[in-house]
């Protein structure tokens, strides 16, 4: 293939990339946020929203979402519900997740996670294939976002593809026909810590990063009932499964050649419409579990859409 001809492939990708964006943009119609209590998905809508549409804040012995919460602004419904994680009230927030699912339409659903001494939560990636096993949507129709990171794991994340990979493949390999390129990472809030119903605009980059992760089209009849039994058990196997990642970090890169074998164009766009270092990151991550050699040259060609982007931007 000629320069010119790569060079116009490249171009012509980064406006596919455009297109599909400001589609998904026009055409979305519901916001859903989904995680356990304490991941900070009820602040993230009230600063996505502008005011305090949704209860945030502390909460003793359970969350503060207790049930399916829609709020309608700009044309565009956001929806907050509680997590799996409750034992008080687990069945009622399985209900509760699968109403919100079957409100029809196009949908941006993103999973709010945290980290505990730099590591995936468990119960937090139980809650994850849950509702996964639910919805009728595949790993690039959802976005994920590890919130209320505390700086040193904020810059280690941005900074160091090894940690992200590590902290990523926690969740892509106890779920790889479902893991998701559209990560986002979101430094703590001091200005947050214990403040009740209180609002604060997202930084640009986590605006910008919902506005771009793509929107997916579901139907009522096809969505599942999301199960609440099992959950314990779940989160115990999960628990093990993590620990043998963590010690075999050869064996957790072969899963993540897995997760993502077979889906490469796909997972090629989505990173073509990913943001900056995040981009940047995943790019590196994938180069290391896929050795550049044996990289097919549409995954080449997102590093010269990164370029292309950046350029544009300037």
């Amino acid at each position: 293939m000629s320069r010119i001809s790569r060079v116009m492939r490249v171009l012509l990708a980064l406006l596919a990339a455009w297109a599909s964006m400001d589609l998904c943009l026009v055409s979305t119609s519901n916001v859903l946020l989904i995680g356990n209590p304490g991941t900070g998905k009820s602040t993230i809508l009230n600063g996505l929203i502008g005011k305090p549409a949704f209860r945030s804040g502390v909460s003793y012995g359970s969350g503060l979402t207790y049930q399916f919460d829609k709020v309608e602004e700009g044309g565009i419904r956001y929806m907050d519900t509680p997590g799996l994680s409750d034992v008080t009230m687990r069945q009622k927030a399985a209900d509760a997740i699968t109403e919100a699912l079957k409100q029809e339409g196009t949908y941006k659903i993103f999973f709010v996670v945290v980290l505990q001494n730099g590591r995936v939560r468990a119960e937090d990636i139980a809650t994850m294939s849950s509702v996964l096993k639910a919805a009728p949507i595949n790993g690039t129709d959802y976005g994920l976002i590890t919130n209320q990171l505390p700086p040193r794991e904020f810059k280690d994340l941005q900074s160091l593809p090894d940690v992200a990979q590590e902290v990523l493949g926690s969740i892509w390999c106890t779920m790889p026909e479902k893991a998701t390129p559209h990560v986002h990472f979101l430094p703590r809030d001091d200005e947050l810590e214990g403040a009740d119903d209180v609002v604060k605009p997202l930084p640009k980059d986590c605006v910008d990063f919902i506005d771009m992760t793509p929107g997916v089209e579901i139907k009522g009849e096809e969505v599942k009932q999301v199960q609440a039994d099992g959950y314990e058990e779940q989160v115990t196997q999960l628990e093990q499964k993590l620990s043998d990642l963590l010690r075999d970090k050869e064996a957790m890169q072969a899963q993540m050649r897995e997760a993502f074998k077979g889906r490469e164009k796909e997972t090629a766009k989505a990173m073509s419409k990913m943001l900056g270092i995040q981009r940047d990151i995943f790019l590196n991550m994938f180069k290391a579990a896929q050795p550049a050699q044996r990289m097919p040259d549409l995954v080449k060609d997102v590093a010269l859409v990164s370029l292309a982007f950046k350029f544009f931007a300037h």
